[in-house]
């Protein structure tokens, strides 16, 4: 069963499969896609397509796509890489400390708490 596979094994999970998956039309599904870009699971790592279905499944009330997007918003990703002298490599995503703290307010309301993974 495909399904069981998208959300049991994420790391494994071609992201072809989870593109074609979407006519689910699940939150779960948007954010796993999300979670896959973020990590660059089975394909090239890409913020601006995690924000993009972390958003599409954070509008529709997935909390930890909230708390996601309240860290694309909050952190500059490759500097924690040592990559702090070589902007190139940085996030392509600003940061916008207000959008931050809306997301992560949404998710504290659904009892997400800080440092959630996955």
């Amino acid at each position: 069963m495909i399904v069981g596979l998208v959300f049991l094994r994420p790391a494994f999970v071609d992201s072809y499969i989870l593109q074609n998956l979407t006519f689910l039309k699940t939150p779960e599904i948007d954010y796993r896609l999300g979670h896959t870009y973020f990590k660059g699971v089975g394909i090239d790592q890409n913020l601006k397509q995690a924000e993009a279905w972390y958003l599409k499944a954070a509008e529709r009330g997935h909390a930890k796509a909230m708390y996601k997007l309240g860290n694309l918003y909050s952190h500059r990703y490759g500097m924690e890489k040592g990559l702090e002298k070589h902007p190139e490599f940085w996030s392509d995503i600003p940061l916008d400390y207000q959008k931050a703290i809306k997301w992560y307010k949404l998710a504290a309301e659904k009892n997400i708490p800080p440092h959630t993974s996955g």
